[in-house]
Parts: C-alpha cells; structure tokens; sequence
C-alpha cells in the first residue's frame, strides 16, 4: 500500500452535502491560507490582484486545499 499523495477527493456524498451549508470559513495549507465557503464554493481574495483578478471562485471538489479545516457556523 503506497501513500495517497495529492489533492483530497470528495466523494459525491459529501460534496452535495457541502453544497447544502450556506456559510463557512476555512484554513489551510497548515494555517497559512484562508478563504470563505459558501454552497459548495470556496471564495479566496489575492491581494495581488486588480480587478477581476481579485477574487476567485472554486468549488470545493476542485479546490487543492491539501489540509485544513472548514469552521460552520
């Protein structure tokens, strides 16, 4: 049995359960990075960016978080 290395998988279960939470906070990347959740969507904001580059919206499947934590309220 080798270790499972990449991304986390969601199953589907799951993830149509995340999508039914209205609000969450989350850390990760071992408390470095934090981002809000909202019905299956993960919201960050890059600082580094202007315009429409400011902010981004992933949902949560695709997102490569690759430890943390999401905190509902």
């Amino acid at each position: 049995r080798g270790l499972k290395v990449g991304p986390p998988t969601l199953n589907i279960v799951v993830y149509n359960t995340m999508r039914k939470v209205p609000f969450g906070f989350g850390v990760s990347n071992g408390g470095m990075h934090t981002w809000l959740f909202s019905e299956g969507y993960v919201y960050e904001v890059h600082w580094e960016g202007i315009g429409a580059s400011l902010f981004e919206k992933t949902p949560l499947n695709l997102f490569n978080w690759l430890s943390g934590v999401i905190i509902v309220p």
